[in-house]
């Protein structure tokens, strides 16, 4: 017995017996392929297109083995180098190959992708044990070598995967994959475990592919095929009179309730019964494309054995792998009853059946995008029906109707939904303008409060102002005789000797009254200042009359001239030229000065309101030299800022560009600018006047 069994092996791995190894293999996967090619061209079932490309390629890797060993056989390649490779390569692809076609009859992306890579892992390693082979092939038989225990664990680690995925999936006819790859198993654990020594190609392999490849004829039949319907025999019978209408009211009256719906729940509800009772499908489902969160929406069915309506649902991208595909290529899919595939095992589940029957779904196109508008998916779990090309053919020109309708529903929704919009916004608005209007009221009756209160206002401080101008005028007046006693002191001084002193005292003395004098006027000064303020910042609607403007001017006529002539002799004694005063009397002297000058200054202010309020205010543009008007402006607060001890630090460019500007305007603002300065700063503080262009 061991020696016919090595007889055989020894016939299978040498030439020419091999020939009828390769020949029974060849005639296998041809019969097979040809019994997968009529059921493609039958069904058109996803299943018999892989089986024909999966079973093509099955061939070719043998075709190619056929031919080196033919080319083996005539000496035109090396025997011992190049063929035990390419024999390992090709078994090893072919079992991936018979595990692709037994586990995966359906188009499964994961299972597709995988197989894909580990044939090219498969070829690269052929390509690098070639190289390495060619290197170490002198005087060694491949048998038992590294490079064959590495080809043969490859060959068991795929078999063990392929038997696993066929037990967890059982597809049809499961049972026959499985018997053939257990064979395979055999094969390669036997010529892992007892090689022949003295040869380069594993008989036992063969062996076991002689015995196993037959299988692969029952690869097609494990899916129905249609069967054809034998033409009846002709009769005598009298032929039925012609149906004389093409649509039964039922249906008509279905087609019409589409143009009718307005509303798109409604309308998926008419499209499923409508296309229901058209094509006899038992179960009609309407879905829509899986959004960016990875579901499958179900929007409504119909039942046309129960005649009601199915209630929305979801699935999940994965659930049903094939028709979210062909969804998203917008092409219709035929799924058989005995498929594998996910889809009908998850519609079932969700659906509460227990088997669904056959499958059809097509796809409405849009005109926008790939993105379908939406897929009538037909089963048949009562009746069983098989759906034809012609079916598909029907149930495409159905969607391809349904296109424009769906169209116009979307738009439809879609201007509703914005006319919606609109009115809530408008409604938004009307609240907005009462809450506008209401609060414009409130604003209105606010300010007539306000303004009756500045105008109440407006009267006291008018009343306080003309009573202190009236006081002002008193103490003028005062201030005049004064001066007047002031001058004939100074004259009679200038006139008499220096060394005179009784006059002297007589002078100071006349001196230190006017000074107290003019200190109790400079005590007043801030209460004037802040009248003055007051009567800037009250906003009045009618300005001074005529003759409230001829007494502001009067006055300021009359002030202007005692201050004249205080500054004046001010001047003349702080000039020593009618003799040498002491430190004491220079500081009184200033003090005068200081208290005239900001006399002179709140004379300014009270002209510029009084010319502000009758709006009679002009100003002359002219070429201002701006380092003049800074000069002016420090000469006049020079002595309010001594007082206080603060420091001035000017800084100005080397070039002042030339301004055009009322002057006079600009000298009181640089004034106005560093008196308030000189107030709010602290005492022996610092002001800083900078300038730049």
């Amino acid at each position: 017995m061991g020696n016919i069994y090595q007889q055989v092996l020894t016939l299978l791995t040498t030439s020419p017996g091999n020939l009828a190894y390769h020949l029974v293999l060849a005639f296998s996967i041809a019969g097979a392929i040809q019994a997968a090619s009529n059921l493609w061209r039958h069904s058109e079932f996803p299943q018999g297109r892989r089986m024909v490309i999966g079973l093509g390629l099955l061939l070719g890797t043998r075709l190619i083995l056929f031919v080196g060993a033919g080319l083996a056989y005539q000496d035109l390649i090396d025997l011992h180098t190049l063929l035990p490779i390419t024999d390992r390569a090709v078994s090893t692809l072919s079992l991936l190959l018979i595990i692709w076609l037994w586990a995966f009859p359906e188009p499964l992306r994961l299972a597709d992708a995988a197989s894909g890579l580990l044939g090219l892992l498969i070829l690269a390693a052929f390509a690098l044990n070639g190289v390495w082979w060619s290197t170490l092939s002198a005087g060694s038989a491949f048998n038992a070598s590294l490079p064959d225990y590495g080809w043969e664990t490859l060959a068991l680690l795929l078999l063990v995967l392929g038997i696993i995925a066929i037990i967890i999936r059982r597809p049809n006819g499961w049972g026959y994959g499985l018997a053939m790859m257990g064979i395979a198993s055999m094969g390669h654990l036997t010529h892992l475990m007892f090689p022949i020594l003295d040869s380069d190609l594993p008989g036992a392999v063969r062996l076991a592919q002689l015995a196993s490849y037959p299988i692969l004829l029952a690869l097609p039949h494990r899916f129905d095929t249609p069967a054809e319907k034998a033409p009846a025999p002709v009769s005598q019978v009298t032929f039925q009179e012609r149906r004389r209408y093409g649509v039964e009211p039922g249906i008509f009256q279905s087609i019409l309730s589409l143009t009718t719906e307005s509303s798109q729940p409604e309308m998926c509800k008419d499209i499923t019964r409508t296309v229901a009772e058209a094509l006899l499908a038992d179960i009609c489902l309407a879905i829509h494309p899986s959004g960016s969160d990875g579901q499958f929406f179900i929007q409504c069915g119909y039942d046309l054995i129960r005649e009601e309506t199915l209630a929305s649902m979801s699935l999940d991208n994965s659930q049903v792998p094939l028709l979210a595909t062909a969804m998203q290529r917008v092409r219709p899919l035929r799924l058989p009853a005995s498929s594998t595939s996910r889809d009908l095992t998850s519609l079932g589940q969700i659906l509460g059946l227990g088997r669904t029957g056959h499958l059809l779904a097509a796809f409405v196109p849009s005109t926008g995008g790939n993105t379908p508008l939406m897929g009538i998916v037909l089963l048949s779990p009562y009746s069983d029906k098989r759906w034809s090309r012609n079916d598909q053919a029907y149930l495409t020109n159905i969607t391809n109707s349904l296109a424009p309708i769906l169209q116009q529903t979307q738009q439809a929704a879609a201007i509703q939904k914005e006319l919606a919009s609109i009115k809530h916004n408008l409604q938004a608005f009307q609240t907005l303008l009462e809450d506008t209007q209401n609060e414009n009221t409130g604003l209105r009756t606010e300010l007539s409060n306000i303004n009756k209160q500045a105008i109440q206002e407006q009267k006291r401080d008018m009343a306080a102002l003309i009573a202190a101008q009236q006081e002002s005028q008193d103490r003028i007046t005062r201030l005049k005789i004064e001066n007047q006693r002031l001058g004939e002191l100074i004259e009679s001084i200038t006139s008499e000797d220096a060394s005179q002193s009784p006059d002297i005292e007589q002078l100071q003395e006349e001196l230190r009254l006017t000074l107290e004098e003019i200190a109790r006027l400079q005590n007043q000064i801030p209460a004037m200042e802040q009248k003055m303020t007051a009567l800037r910042t009250t906003s009045s609607t009618d300005g001074l009359s005529d003759g409230q403007l001829a007494v502001f001017t009067s006055i300021v006529q009359e002030l202007r001239q005692p201050m004249s002539s205080i500054i004046g002799y001010t001047e003349l004694l702080l000039g020593e030229s009618m003799g040498i005063l002491g430190a004491l009397q220079r500081k009184f002297m200033e003090r005068v000065r200081a208290a005239t000058e900001r006399m002179n200054l709140l004379l300014d202010d009270l002209s510029q309101i009084a010319t502000l309020d009758r709006g009679d205010l002009e100003l002359s543009q002219e070429a201002v030299d701006l380092n003049g008007v800074i000069d002016e402006a420090i000469a006049n607060t020079r002595t309010q800022l001594q007082e206080r001890g603060i420091v001035l630090r000017v800084d100005l460019p080397d070039e002042m560009p030339q301004l055009h500007a009322d002057r006079d305007a600009l000298q009181q603002i640089l004034i106005q600018l560093l008196q308030n300065a000189g107030t709010a700063s602290p005492i022996n503080g610092e002001i800083f006047l900078r300038a730049s262009t």
